[in-house]
């Protein structure tokens, strides 16, 4: 009987580690398989919850992060509400609603809490193995991403300075070869990649970092040295202008918090000299040439400030700022101007907090910091605990610094583009969050 309930319990935690195992792969796919590998996790959620394997209370009600994730959900909901039954307008356009449809993508605010109580039934030895295949997987990413710029792979998007500025799959292959593109993943989107990419590159530097601090220039340290040099690569061909401008930033703090004495020094000097040869490469100024997409945002940033002034508590609805641009170019003769040759996009804000505080107003605003602040602070707990799971200290103490590394370049960079809310993301999001709240419900925080 013993023997038969132990087959049971060694069965559900390898069907839990199976399932989370293929989700911390498909996060770093399309769009369709991370949706794939959501709808797996759910459903063995659910049979779970069937079995009481799991708890409600423990899945949600005992983390840290419930409350502020229940009401940035509320506000977002409540600015919906508020948008429709206060008939809100903004130069004669109403913002449109169809309440079902606008709050779907809330449901990955909550997502990370079935992912977290999955990840309580796995013992030590297979949550490491779960963060080493996400791991794993990033380095993959990083070498497809550099496969990329040659060759267009996956809704290739061709740099524009290169020698074609169409991607015509007519002109035959010789000539696709001559043209270069952007490292994109399977995300689709240079920018979209760039975000999702962050968190394994902070954690990878990190990782390195500390095991050069604990352990010197070992042979496994030198082999971790050489994926870093994969992952900036692909980094850098991502071509997003904040990415070039963040992860030297964000190298630049591991340094100074993971590293000590002379190679701290040293290592800042060699990151100097990096900059310095790269920013005066013709490929650096050739990208920073082009000055049309920094209109566009301005000119949405100057819309988004137009509604946070009219309709500063509650904002004009969560996401219809989008509907209302348009409205306000029109107002301001922005558009249907002949004479001007320049046309700003119709679009969320562009920039994580404008875009919330335009379409949920201040209180939502107030509540998104919240749920970010939470989040922060839990992983600088794991970071600064004196005991993080026997034996592996460095590796969730490098996860920790890493994760918020990509959060550093999520929200720096989000002050260009709304990666927060961007699906995507939000896959790989939601599963660093998870990894975050099960990290630190087993560690022991300094003081």
């Amino acid at each position: 009987m013993q023997k038969a309930e132990t087959r049971r319990k060694l069965t559900y935690e390898q069907l839990i580690f199976g399932v989370l195992a293929l989700y911390a792969i498909l996060v770093y796919g399309s769009m369709a398989m991370m949706s794939i590998g959501a709808g797996i996790v759910g459903a063995v959620f659910l049979w779970a919850l069937i079995l009481k394997k799991i708890t409600i209370k423990d899945a949600f009600r005992k983390q840290k992060l419930y409350l502020p994730t229940l009401f940035l959900t509320a506000a977002c909901v409540w600015s919906l509400m508020w948008a429709s039954i206060s008939g809100l307008e903004l130069y004669g356009r109403h913002p449109d609603i169809h309440f079902i449809k606008d709050i779907a993508k809330l449901w990955h605010l909550w997502f990370p809490f079935l992912l977290f109580s999955m990840m309580q039934g796995l013992n030590e030895q297979k949550l490491t193995k779960l963060f080493r295949i996400w791991l794993g997987m990033g380095l993959v990413m990083a070498v497809v991403g550099i496969v990329q710029y040659y060759f267009p792979i996956y809704k290739p998007m061709i740099l524009p300075h290169t020698t074609y500025d169409t991607y015509d799959p007519g002109t035959g292959l010789l000539a696709l070869l001559k043209g270069r593109y952007h490292a994109t993943g399977f995300a689709g989107f240079h920018l979209s990649f760039a975000s999702i990419f962050a968190f394994p590159t902070g954690v990878w530097l990190a990782m390195t970092m500390l095991k050069m601090r604990r352990d010197g220039f070992t042979r496994n340290t030198k082999i971790m040295l050489l994926g870093c040099v994969l992952f900036l690569i692909t980094n850098l061909l991502t071509y997003s202008k904040t990415t070039w401008a963040l992860i030297p930033a964000m190298i630049l703090g591991f340094i100074l918090i993971g590293l000590k004495g002379k190679v701290r020094w040293i290592s800042v000097a060699a990151l100097a000299v990096l900059i310095t040869i790269a920013v005066n490469t013709s490929e650096f100024r050739q990208r920073f040439e082009g000055r049309d997409s920094m209109f566009e945002r301005v000119t949405l940033w100057e819309a988004n400030l137009d509604m946070i002034k009219k309709f500063p508590l509650f904002g004009v609805g969560w996401h219809h700022n989008s509907d209302l641009s348009e409205a306000y170019y029109k107002e301001k003769k922005i558009i249907g101007d002949s004479t001007n040759q320049q046309r700003p996009f119709i679009s969320h804000a562009h920039n994580n907090f404008l875009d919330q505080l335009s379409s949920t107003g201040v209180v939502g605003f107030l509540m998104y910091l919240w749920w970010n602040a939470v989040v922060l602070v839990l992983s600088l707990r794991i970071y600064r605990a004196r005991e993080v799971y026997s034996g592996r200290n460095y590796i969730y103490r490098a996860f920790a610094l890493g994760a918020l590394g990509g959060w550093f370049c999520l929200h720096v960079g989000g002050m260009t583009q709304t990666n927060f809310w961007d699906a995507k993301v939000m896959h790989q999001m939601g599963f660093v969050v998870a990894m975050t709240l099960r990290f630190y419900s087993g560690l022991i925080v300094k003081g």
